[in-house]
């Protein structure tokens, strides 16, 4: 998107003349997914004493498990962090559920009891080879 009249792009150089607008950049724009938290990964510098990233997963009733989607760590205020953390810290399981679909490469640090579910915004979808939902649909081997 250009702002100023007149503008030129020059490939490798920063200008305030255009700017990037991506769809994830825009409201109303991407795609939403309802996903629930089954794992959580403890925090490193800042985020040491909390949570720092979640496994997400989504409900598959056909097959009666819970699929990975993404881990995710981005988005999260320090509120919400620690809002999630003393939610969830009463709510950590010893052993994984045998309804949780997850690749042995995405163990997260914390398993969590699927007792909520959080809307969550995509610039896009891509096949994974390590996350679970959908797997062996689009591509074999991969979610």
């Amino acid at each position: 998107k250009t702002l100023v009249d007149n503008a030129f792009y020059c490939p490798s150089k920063r200008s305030l003349n255009w700017l990037k607008l991506k769809k994830d950049y825009m409201d109303g724009v991407g795609d939403s997914l309802d996903v629930v938290p089954i794992g959580a990964f403890y925090g490193k510098g800042k985020r040491t004493g909390a949570f720092g990233a979640f496994l997400l997963a989504i409900w598959d009733p056909e097959n009666e498990e819970y699929q990975t989607v993404c881990k995710a760590g981005t988005g999260f205020s320090d509120e919400d962090l620690s809002t999630h953390y003393d939610f969830y810290k009463q709510r950590t399981l010893k052993t994984r559920e045998h309804n949780y679909r997850v690749s042995d490469k995405m163990a997260p640090d914390v398993w969590l009891e699927a007792c909520q579910v959080w809307e969550i915004k995509a610039a896009d979808l891509s096949i994974s080879p390590v996350h679970t939902s959908a797997f062996g649909v689009k591509a074999d081997g991969k979610g």
